[in-house]
């Protein structure tokens, strides 16, 4: 079966000045093989943000909100394996700048993290509606990366203003609990194994579940960058690839049974101060062979990673001053139906 790579960009027809697209490719030849662009929304200036593709493989997910600003939060949602426009889910009465995302095993919630607001959105979806939100009171440098347990429980993000993890109980929408982390540093991103034992974030950071402030630091040499990035636990739960952004552009691999730190491991990107200079995303093919990470202001659009000897391929923009932010693994059919009549005699 191939593996199909979806990437949140800019649209081709409208550049920086405010479109969002979704890009497809194909793992087995590496090539384009589709492009699907979001309708402008109310004038809300459109930033691509994080995407996220449901368990069931039916819908994909983009959030919208221009991350460090007040941009009103939105969800963008595309139908699969199609890739056709769906619709939005308007999250502004709670969000603004709206960044990382999560969806339970269930699909029946998604929580969408604001970057600016310090607030978890939950909605519905079925209905496509907000049904809950926690506004955290500790927002720092602003919620960004977010994961959930598998019983859909509990969900836990970053604040890396304040160097917090927090636990939200999802039945509530309420604090459990926040506690600080040495290691954190400045680290935006989140993920859990899939036994639910422990956290990993993107500090280089294994917390010990339930959160109560046990953890082990696996540092990589001095070349690690002040400002780590995304973070991704495989699918068998036996590796944590993590990467770094702004200043170093590198990518690293710890072993889950030795706990050996692999790396760094050289990607392409721009040195520099801003928002997401560099590597931005990871996401892992399902045979846990291949990681392939998003790149923004790069000379590439994205890498990818052999999970076995960690030899890195960039593959270049087809377009110029295109750049990639979120990207996760699903399959495609751009001749699918979009809506589908069984009928039962």
């Amino acid at each position: 079966m191939t593996d199909y790579a979806f990437f949140t960009g800019y649209s081709a027809d409208i550049g920086f000045s405010g479109g969002l697209a979704v890009d497809v490719w194909d793992l087995t030849s590496i090539t384009r093989v589709g492009q699907a662009t979001a309708p402008l929304f109310s004038g809300v200036l459109q930033s691509p943000g994080a995407l996220r593709i449901n368990h069931a493989g039916t819908k994909l997910y983009v959030t919208n909100g221009v991350p460090g600003s007040s941009t009103a939060g939105l969800l963008g949602v595309f139908d699969l394996p199609s890739l056709t426009w769906n619709t939005w889910i308007d999250l502004s009465a709670y969000c603004t700048g709206a960044a990382g995302i999560v969806i339970d095993a269930s699909d029946t919630y998604a929580y969408v993290t604001g970057y600016t607001s310090g607030s978890v959105t939950q909605v519905d979806l079925a209905s496509n509606t907000i049904v809950g939100n926690c506004a955290t009171g500790v927002i720092g440098g602003g919620f960004t990366g977010v994961t959930i347990d598998a019983a859909g429980v509990n969900a836990y993000v970053v604040d890396p203003g304040g160097g917090n993890i927090v636990q939200i109980d999802t039945s509530t929408m309420t604090v459990v609990t926040s506690v600080s982390f040495f290691g954190l540093g400045n680290g935006t991103a989140i993920d859990i194994e899939p036994a639910g034992g422990n956290l990993w974030a993107s500090g280089f950071l294994q917390i010990t579940l339930p959160l109560t402030g046990a953890s082990n630091f696996y540092s990589g040499p001095a070349t690690e960058s002040l400002y780590p990035g995304a973070v991704k636990v495989n699918h068998a739960g036996t590796k944590t690839y993590l990467i770094t952004d702004y200043t170093s552009s590198q990518f690293w691999a710890i072993d889950l049974s030795t706990f050996a730190v692999t790396g760094p491991i050289t990607l392409p990107g721009t040195s520099g101060v801003g928002f997401n200079f560099g590597p931005t995303d990871i996401a892992v093919t399902p045979s846990d062979g291949r990681a392939i990470v998003s790149l923004n202001f790069a000379a590439y659009q994205f890498s990818v990673i052999d999970a076995t000897t960690y030899a890195v391929t960039n593959y270049p923009s087809p377009q110029t001053g295109q750049s990639y932010f979120g990207a996760d693994i699903g399959n495609y059919s751009p001749s699918a139906p979009t809506n589908q009549i069984v009928m039962m005699l």
